[in-house]
């Protein structure tokens, strides 16, 4: 396996963004081990970040604080029967605070 093409996204000021991960195999969507790199350019008033395949959250953590974080993923194994998407989102962060989400992950 190797390490998908980056995916990146920039929120506009207030409002959240969001990356996909598509499965276009019959084969089950499997991730192993990656990374979700996010900022926020001021403390957020609701910022997090969550990561969602179908109707499945896979996680969903809360950010307080603006600047630059590092979340290692271990990755994650679902049947192609249960999901197409992963869905990587980095959570309104409110008023005029703007949000980056950059990830990778070895698909």
């Amino acid at each position: 396996m190797a390490f998908d093409t980056p995916k990146r996204a920039t929120s506009a000021a207030g409002a959240a963004c969001s990356v996909t991960y598509s499965n276009t195999s019959a084969k089950k969507l499997r991730a192993k081990g990656g990374g979700i790199i996010f900022s926020y350019s001021a403390d957020p008033t609701g910022g997090g970040i969550t990561v969602v395949a179908g109707s499945l959250t896979l996680l969903d953590v809360d950010i307080t604080d603006g600047g630059l974080g590092f979340l290692p993923f271990a990755g994650f194994d679902i049947p192609k029967d249960n999901v197409d998407d992963v869905v990587v989102t980095l959570k309104a962060p409110g008023g005029t605070v703007v949000g980056k989400l950059n990830t990778t992950f070895k698909i």
